[in-house]
């Protein structure tokens, strides 16, 4: 079976096409069994899906599910999980959660946690009806995973969640799963985790009308990356909103 450090090193998220060739790099390299050939199969799948090239990845899967190796649980989940978000990105929402239920219950069945949480986290897109319960449940596998990669799992759902309540106009619930989500990131997040949620902590910290603690740690991370656009967009807003309540005071 592939690792998730493994694919980590493999993909990059922000280019599918890159990660892509990379991943078909792997498969063609003979290193791997036939387990986790169909498993980079799969992920090649998901790149080409990225690209938004929805008939190839449908093809690639379809390659994968008539192999041997689909008869591995990991494959299998792996096969219904992409499946599951391809329809997610189609609009095909109603197959997508009937799918990604599928897929979360192989994972469950069979112990494989990562996946078992990603296939809940995919619910939780599909179905916006029951987005908190599906990543709630999510994170309670994730707080339980052993392993460092499985755990930072909670620094995602919870970002997910402070997202989701903020949309919804709840921001002191966002506010909430974002500290929670900066908690994580600090006992088992990279750097870049980190950032981040450092910097959602102080977006939702202005969007309460806490300027001067939001100015303070977006300070703080234009000191460490004076080069992140995001933080000069915000300490611009920030100061913009603290000297119209100056004048308005």
């Amino acid at each position: 079976m592939l690792t998730p450090e493994l694919l980590d090193i493999l993909w990059d998220f922000s280019d599918p096409a890159d990660s892509e060739e990379r991943l078909r790099q792997a498969l063609l390299g003979g290193q791997y069994d036939d387990v986790e050939q169909a498993e980079l199969a799969t992920q090649v799948a998901r790149a080409m899906a990225l690209q938004e090239r929805f008939e190839e990845a449908k093809e690639a899967l379809a390659e994968v599910s008539e192999s041997h190796a689909s008869q591995h649980p990991a494959v299998w989940a792996r096969v219904l999980l992409e499946r599951g978000r391809i329809l997610t990105s189609t609009g095909h929402k109603a197959l997508a959660i009937s799918v990604l239920e599928r897929a979360a219950n192989q994972a469950a069945e069979h112990g494989l946690l990562f996946l078992g949480v990603d296939s809940l986290y995919m619910l939780a897109v599909a179905d916006t009806g029951h987005t908190e319960a599906w990543t709630l449940k999510a994170l309670e596998m994730a707080e339980q995973a052993e392993d460092p990669r499985t755990a930072q799992w909670a620094i995602t759902l919870h970002n997910f969640l402070g997202w989701h309540f903020d949309e919804a106009g709840d921001h002191w619930g966002a506010l909430h799963h974002f500290r929670l989500a900066k908690i994580s990131a600090d006992e088992c997040g990279t750097d870049a985790q980190r950032h981040v949620t450092q910097w959602t902590v102080a977006r939702s910290l202005r969007t309460i009308g806490r300027y001067e603690d939001a100015l303070q740690i977006q300070e703080e991370l234009e000191a460490n990356d004076p080069e992140d656009p995001q933080v000069t967009e915000e300490l611009m807003e920030l100061r913009w909103a603290i000297t119209d309540r100056k004048r308005d005071a």
